[in-house]
């Protein structure tokens, strides 16, 4: 819990969570989910899966009631909730040790602190120890209501986050780990069987139908574009090591002759892993399916457990309630009028501020990482591209940014091409400097965040997607 405390500052350093609010603000305009691109010009009137909208619309609710701090907070939230159902897992599967339990808990908390964001994937984080802990419940306890509870909830997750797919992983284990569990029984097996079929008919309620459970493997990503955005990029020691430490010692427990780790943690660990290496977004994975064996190597290595008596007398009767309760209230009031956006953020709206209306209608050539804060600030802009990788794979935008944000040769011949009117783009770029050169006028400057405006527009009437996204449309 202390590592989400202390996170709390970063907490909305990611621009995604602008562009779910421009995502919600589009959806109250029009009443409607959007089944076709309304923010950009580049794929304006592509199909887009708008996979995340139930998130958006609750994301803009928490950001309606509190602006920023209430993200904020409602994420520790969520992180406690996180937190409190893994203690679950672990007493469930290494027993009611309270070092044991504190080191799984410790090794979750270390390698999930990195997406605990206010975004749509804390759905995925939720939905996956939600069912790990029905599904542990049933091969334990023989106790189907834990799962009758959390069914329901995937009607939610598949209209939150593209992550549902991950649900795999806790049924994989479900039916890998029986006969070490004690699910061996007939019954078990036909309620085992028959949540399995009503989670996929529940994940099957969303705009998109059945259709929608083919989403996340559509998301592949470009290759080459993957290398710029931080959160796909593999593993790197330098920037990580953190999180190789955590991966490391999960695998270090895993190879322990004793205890023995479940059937099922077999198929599961080695799937986090090989997501983990591919993008470093995915180490929660191993957080969740690798605390059970730090905790089960802790359980082993304490000898004497009567040293401690107390302090697991006092966990049993939950005595850590009040003054966790009162550590989430000081942090809640410490922080209520902190700004928790990054500097990059406050630096864009700034700039966004100044050009003004000069903006209006513009077709804007953008860095990707700052395409939601533009959306959500300047809703008349229209902008190249944004985080959807899936949406702008398609007819060469992708490649286009990337001759462009690289200055390949040509670049100055495509920015033409699409018609681009202004650019929002770090001001340490390369790019900036490019277009100075040619005479681009500078609306808004400091030292973090650059506005060009072409001097004589190649467009200068209001692009098709902003038209359609503004109210009287």
């Amino acid at each position: 819990m202390a590592c989400f405390l202390t996170s709390s500052l970063r907490l909305l350093g990611d621009a995604d969570v602008y562009l779910h609010l421009a995502t919600a603000r589009w959806i109250h305009v029009h009443g409607a989910v959007p089944s076709t691109d309304p923010f950009s010009f580049t794929a304006h009137g592509q199909e887009w899966v708008a996979h995340e909208w139930l998130a958006a619309i609750l994301t803009a609710r928490v950001f309606e009631w509190g602006g920023e701090w209430a993200l904020v907070i409602g994420t520790i939230l969520v992180g406690l909730v996180l937190m409190i159902v893994t203690d679950r897992i672990l007493a469930l599967s290494v027993g009611e040790g309270t070092l044991s339990r504190a080191a799984g808990l410790g090794i979750t908390a270390l390698l999930t602190i990195n997406v605990m964001q206010p975004r749509p994937h804390l759905a995925t984080l939720l939905g996956l120890v939600a069912t790990r802990f029905a599904l542990l419940s049933l091969s334990v306890r023989s106790d189907a209501r834990p799962l009758v509870a959390v069914l329901p909830g995937y009607a939610l997750w598949g209209n939150m986050h593209a992550g549902f797919a991950l649900v795999g992983l806790p049924w994989m284990m479900a039916i890998v780990d029986p006969f070490r569990t004690g699910l061996t029984s007939l019954r078990s097996w036909l309620i085992l069987a028959s949540g399995a079929a009503a989670g996929i008919g529940l994940l099957c309620i969303n705009p998109d139908g059945w259709h929608h459970l083919a989403y996340p493997f559509r998301y592949v990503g470009g290759a080459a574009f993957k290398l710029h955005i931080q959160e796909w990029t593999p593993l790197d020691p330098t920037r990580d090591m953190t999180l190789i430490v955590g991966i490391g010692l999960v695998l270090l427990c895993a190879m322990l002759p004793r205890p023995r780790a479940r059937p099922g943690v077999w198929i599961s660990l080695p799937l986090a892993l090989i997501f983990a290496c591919q993008a470093n977004r995915n180490v929660f994975l191993v957080g969740l399916f690798g605390a059970g064996l730090v905790a089960g190597a802790v359980s082993r290595a304490v000898r004497t457990r009567e040293r401690l008596g107390r302090l697991e007398a006092l966990d049993r009767r939950h005595g850590f309630v009040i003054p966790l309760l009162l550590l989430i209230s000081g942090t809640a009031f410490v922080t209520r009028h902190q700004d928790f956006r990054s500097e990059t953020t406050r630096s864009l709206v700034r700039c966004v501020e100044q050009a003004g209306s000069k903006l209006d209608g513009a077709r804007v050539f953008n860095h990707y990482s700052l395409a939601g804060v533009i959306l959500f600030h300047a809703p008349r802009v229209s902008v190249f591209i944004d985080s959807r990788v899936d949406l702008y794979e398609i007819a060469g935008i992708l490649d286009d940014y990337l001759e462009i944000h690289g200055l390949d040769p040509g670049w100055d011949v495509l920015l033409d091409a699409w018609k681009v009117d202004a650019i929002i783009y770090p001001t340490t770029h390369p790019l900036i400097h490019a277009l100075t050169q040619r005479g681009w006028i500078v609306l808004s400057q400091d030292h973090s965040t650059s506005i060009l405006a072409r001097p004589a527009p190649v467009s200068l009437s209001p692009s098709v997607a902003i038209q359609d996204q503004l109210p009287g449309s």
